[in-house]
């Protein structure tokens, strides 16, 4: 059974492979790790609420289900946590979402303040109560907001939380979609991030209407992230320069020059002084290193010369004279992070 036909608890359970009465005596309240998590480029935490046990395994399933529904849905905006097959023409990721913007003289960059926590269990409802995507009963529509939301609102770190705030976000990405295409501005939108461009300036006349278009959604924006670029100004999209081509920011690979250059130096200290923790620490950060080149891959391409370059760094850092040697017997079966 495909999620768009699941219409009791019952088959709900089914399609989560969960017996009723177990489903349905989760406290799912209680089910969740919360830390805190530094936010990327800044000194503030985010709180992270993570789900265990056979709610973590449940909410996997439907998050499947659900991004394949998406995916029949999705607007020409979302760009983000957007499910494609493997040779789709149109792929949706942070590259496509920057390429949109190509060329472009102004854009102007805005952020929702606390995204998922503006997906709150009113909205949820109202999606699960649209017929045009799903079949769900209102007992089932009633349960599946309990069983998605946390303090009546999307968790941040849920595996169905990003799906579903693609789907919350639908009616307001047609509306912008729909005012941008009558104005020739181009509207992307990343998960919480939204791009508008054009090859004339955005005036404060059309900024005032976005902003009431997105209050009109419930939706309100971090005033403090809001960011205009002028027509010679450096542009970026989600991290990414957008000009005539897509680039990565300098800094981005000064940074990953500077984390091999800490690998190497913390390596050849481990070489010589092995203790367990800094093993530890050391495979953590090279794994960082290589989701930082594969991104840079992802941008141009995983044979590109500079992915090559990075990749010899990153092997001449671990690559210490009689290292096996000096090493602890306290690894011997030590297993890769």
């Amino acid at each position: 059974m495909s999620l768009d036909r699941v219409k009791t608890i019952g088959d709900l359970a089914s399609y989560l492979y969960v017996k009723p009465p177990q489903l349905l005596g989760l406290e799912t309240e209680k089910m969740y790790h919360t830390f805190q998590r530094k936010k990327q480029g800044s000194a503030e935490k985010r709180t992270i609420e993570y789900p265990f046990g056979i709610l973590k395994d449940a909410l996997g399933r439907l998050s499947d289900g659900l991004q394949w529904i998406y995916y029949d849905h999705k607007t020409d905006a979302a760009f983000g946590f957007v499910r494609s097959y493997e040779h789709d023409a149109d792929k949706r990721n942070i590259v496509t979402n920057a390429t949109r913007h190509l060329g472009k003289k102004y854009m102007m960059n805005l952020d929702f303040d606390e995204f998922f926590y503006q997906v709150t269990d009113e909205k949820l409802k109202n999606l699960f109560n649209d017929y045009s995507l799903f079949s769900f009963l209102p007992e089932t529509e009633e349960f599946l907001v309990k069983f998605v939301t946390l303090h009546r609102r999307l968790p941040m770190g849920s595996p169905t939380s990003p799906v579903l705030s693609n789907f919350a976000t639908m009616a307001l990405d047609q509306e912008l979609l729909k005012w941008c295409r009558h104005h020739e501005v181009v509207y992307t939108r990343y998960v919480d991030d939204l791009t508008f461009s054009s090859d004339q300036p955005i005036t404060s006349t059309q900024f005032d209407k976005i902003m009431t278009i997105l209050d009109s959604h419930r939706f309100r924006i971090n005033a403090a992230k809001t960011k205009l670029y002028g027509e010679n100004d450096v542009k970026e999209v989600t991290g990414l320069v957008v000009g005539e081509t897509i680039s990565i920011p300098e800094e981005y690979l000064l940074d990953i020059e500077k984390n091999i250059q800490k690998l190497s130096n913390v390596f050849l200290y481990a070489h010589r002084f092995p203790d367990w923790h800094i093993s530890d620490w050391l495979e953590k950060l090279k794994q960082t290193i290589h989701g930082q080149i594969a991104f840079v891959g992802s941008v141009y391409g995983k044979h590109h010369p500079l992915c090559t370059k990075l990749l010899h760094q990153l092997e001449e850092a671990t690559d210490q004279p009689d290292f096996e040697e000096s090493v602890s017997w306290r690894y011997i079966g030590y297993e890769r992070f």
